[in-house]
């Protein structure tokens, strides 16, 4: 009898052992999954919010997803991909997806070794900061020719948008509001989002975004996003002549065209998902103690932002990487008004009646599209009607779209 219930366990355990796993990995509340069978992909928040339909169980669907083309043949998940050449998990290497635990990173690895063309393709998934409080998942691809022969790789890269429960979220880029199928070739914008529920001024509104020509980002040939249906089977297809009505179950693909790699030779490719709030172009609040409020509008924003922040704060502006870019107003002591840097014209002063003040800020012409972070600091004794009770720093993320 014990034989046969030892026996029971060990079959138990094989079973288990050969079922569907998923690797991790989080921080600054956005998570990423990685299937470890098959290599399907779901992107989420900390809190368990979907930004993609397949987290938290990426193999139920398996809708985010990639597409490698090496000298026109394609390598996917046929799946949901139907015009793929080849199922691209048969060329998974052993021992991948894995866990890089000193970077928190998940790296998925194929290898392509057929008699035209050797290709190794790499995934790495590693969660990142845009500021102190909120998260991306960035996107890193490297693909080598380890071969002796020269080919010609592409690759295109799908997110499902699923934000919280809507499949149907629309998808938009800042300042241009759509929800039929669109498609950028030229002008590519920096960043697109996908609101849960629409574009509106709700606070807590959860919105999905990527980035895509901004930060270390590899600028797409093609950014599409609009009908699932209309994305799935269009594999290295779609052009200019997309178009469709509206839709209610939402992607965006992004694609990078043919990069031709020698022997020996290897290239990258770079692209962010994640979190963010508030994406509307609405003047966001935070408060902090006294009453100090900083806000932006528009946000996103193409040629100036209005900066808005109670008298007696210090106002600078920072990129992601922390190197300070602008000074836009300056106390020379603590209790002294706030006022625009002389030299600079860009920094118009308009004093409200409430007591704050607004400063126009244009970025300058060598400043690139991207992320950047507002930062106030603050001396409670400089601030009208707060009490004396020490100082602070307030950051605001702002987003410049040229």
């Amino acid at each position: 009898m014990k034989k046969w219930i030892l026996v029971l366990v060990i079959a138990m355990i094989t079973v288990a052992a050969m079922g569907q796993s998923y690797l991790s990995v989080e921080g600054y509340g956005v998570e990423a999954q990685v299937d470890t069978m098959d290599c399907y992909f779901g992107v989420g928040t900390s809190a368990g919010e979907r930004l993609t339909y397949d987290f938290d169980d990426p193999g139920s669907r398996a809708s985010s997803n990639l597409v490698l083309k090496i000298d026109g043949q394609t390598y996917g998940f046929p799946t949901i991909t139907p015009s793929v050449s080849f199922d691209i998990r048969d060329y998974r290497s052993d021992g991948y997806p894995r866990l890089l635990t000193a970077t928190n990173t998940i790296q998925s690895r194929w290898e392509i070794d057929s008699s035209s063309h050797h290709v190794i393709l790499n995934q790495f998934f590693t969660p990142e900061t845009l500021d102190i409080a909120r998260g991306v998942i960035r996107v890193r691809y490297e693909i080598e020719n380890p071969g002796t022969t020269i080919v010609d790789v592409a690759l295109e890269h799908k997110w499902d948008i699923m934000v919280g429960s809507s499949d149907g979220s629309t998808i938009t880029i800042p300042g241009s509001f759509s929800d039929t199928n669109c498609v950028y070739t030229t002008s590519m914008p920096g960043l697109f989002i996908a609101p849960e529920i629409g574009l509106t001024d709700t606070i807590d509104q959860l919105v999905a975004m990527g980035v895509v020509n901004s930060m270390d980002a590899t600028r797409p040939d093609l950014l599409a996003f609009g009908n699932e249906i209309d994305i799935i089977p269009s594999v290295f297809s779609i052009d200019t002549s997309f178009s469709g009505d509206t839709y209610s179950f939402s992607a965006v693909l992004i694609r990078w065209d043919t990069d031709t790699l020698s022997p020996g030779a290897t290239c990258e490719i770079v692209t962010y998902y994640g979190l963010q709030q508030n994406m509307t172009g609405i003047a966001e609040e935070n408060k902090l103690p006294g009453d100090f409020t900083l806000s932006a509008y528009p946000n996103p924003f193409n040629s100036a932002v209005t900066i808005t922040a109670p008298a007696g704060a210090e106002i600078e502006i920072f990129d992601v990487n922390g190197h300070r870019v602008d000074v836009i107003a300056r106390r020379a002591t603590p209790d002294a008004a706030i006022s625009p840097m002389a030299e600079k014209d860009c920094h118009d002063l308009r004093s409200r009646n409430d007591g704050a003040s607004e400063f126009i800020w244009q970025p300058a012409p060598f400043l690139g599209s991207g992320v950047y972070l507002v930062r106030a600091r603050f001396d409670n004794r400089s601030l009208s009607g707060a009490e004396a009770s020490g100082s602070g720093t307030i950051t605001k993320r702002i987003v410049y779209l040229k």
